[in-house]
């Protein structure tokens, strides 16, 4: 039993120490500095914080090449850049294995304004045949999008649409508010008025009125968000949303009194909170990104007579 012992006790000596060896031979890379390049407007933690690594960092030698080519992909799949290269150059003055990161990075345009005209109908037939090709069911205007107002990553959308539906859109999202870039906020308020409703269907044909004079119609939309991003692929989204759809007292009254699911109500709103996780990962191989998604949410309804 003794000899037993000491055979054992022998096998795990020599396991260790094989074990320690291995990880000895095993060559690692450190980061010393890291530069980046190339950034005009964009604000250099903003590039930083799509890194896979830090100052500092001690990197496997076999890693080096997936990380330079995970970050490169992690930075492009910000929108603000064209192209992006990470590559590691040696630190002449620093002990062996010492290297620097260099980042390259070229910037897109940000400023988008896009002109809006489209069919108030759900598609080109039903403008076509049933509603006589009328111009009075086509909305026009402008919409202006920055992608990097800031430099932080920060989105503007500003959108104004006349013609059948009077939409006004405003919306604002910051990345991140924090030192350590993982809590961002976000803002949605929209408005929209219409001087005609679909208010009925009948023989699976909608029913409409219209009042040339008045806004029959109205739907107030407002949302706050809060992101938090702990990693680098995973996303957590809460969102606060409130409602409002308002009708003319003629159509609660007289055309359909269940409009909204409450009898003869003109004036209808609800709260939401939604919570959404977005798991983003990226195949070094195809450099394909896969995203998962989970959500789910609560509404409480209410009304006014």
């Amino acid at each position: 039993m003794y000899a037993d012992f000491e055979e054992m006790r022998i096998f795990w000596l020599l396991f260790l120490l094989g074990a320690k060896f291995i990880v000895s031979a095993q060559q690692f890379v450190h980061i010393d500095k890291i530069t980046v390049e190339g950034n005009k407007r964009t604000r250099t933690e903003i590039i930083l914080r799509e890194l896979r690594f830090n100052v500092g960092d001690s990197i496997p030698m076999q890693v080096v090449d997936t990380f330079c080519r995970e970050s490169e992909q992690l930075i492009l799949n910000t929108s603000l850049f064209n192209k992006a290269k990470v590559t590691l150059i040696p630190c002449e003055s620093c002990p062996s294995n010492t290297m620097i990161v260099q980042v390259s990075v070229d910037e897109a345009w940000y400023l988008y304004p896009v002109p809006i005209f489209e069919l108030a109908d759900r598609n080109f037939n039903v403008w076509w045949v049933e509603q006589d090709r009328s111009l009075q069911r086509i909305n026009f205007g402008t919409e202006f999008t920055h992608l990097n107002i800031s430099g932080r990553g920060d989105r503007l959308k500003i959108a104004a649409k006349h013609g059948y539906t009077h939409n006004y859109t405003l919306r604002y999202n910051l990345p991140y508010i924090n030192k350590n870039q993982t809590v961002g906020l976000s803002a949605d308020v929209s408005y929209s008025q219409n001087r005609e409703v679909n208010y009925a269907t009948a023989g699976n044909k909608q029913l409409f009125y219209r009042d040339s004079s008045n806004f029959i119609y109205s739907t107030f939309r407002s949302v706050l968000g809060l992101t938090y991003r702990p990693g680098l692929r995973t996303y957590h989204y809460f969102n606060l949303g409130f409602y409002q759809n308002r009708i003319s007292d003629f159509v609660a009254d007289e055309l359909n009194p269940h409009f909204f699911w409450k009898e003869q109500i003109c004036n209808a709103f609800f709260f939401c909170i939604s919570v959404c996780v977005r798991r983003a990962r990226c195949s070094t191989l195809s450099n394909e990104w896969k995203v998962y998604l989970g959500s789910s949410g609560a509404r409480w309804l209410g009304y006014l007579q």
